[in-house]
């Protein structure tokens, strides 16, 4: 196994929890970006505001969406995958 290859499921949990949720799922990949929706599942199914999105990139990078048509994007890539 390459020890350089980055385990972003991993990353996108770490940061899940260090804002305070427990739960991630993966939502599309896009332009190299690994997007991964961030939630609790005590909420889930509860409608609590926009969803918490993020994309990790191929060096370990992690940015926040917020732009409203990318986070759109996540969102239908999430939902065609359940």
């Amino acid at each position: 196994m390459d020890k350089n290859i980055i385990d972003k499921d991993a990353i996108a949990r770490q940061y899940a929890k260090n804002i305070g949720y427990d739960s991630i799922r993966p939502a599309g990949i896009k332009d190299g970006w690994s997007y991964y929706h961030t939630f609790n599942k005590v909420n889930l199914g509860r409608k609590t505001g926009l969803s918490h999105i993020i994309k990790i990139d191929s060096n370990g990078q992690i940015a926040k969406v917020e732009v409203l048509k990318e986070l759109m994007w996540a969102i239908q890539q999430e939902a065609s995958q359940l």
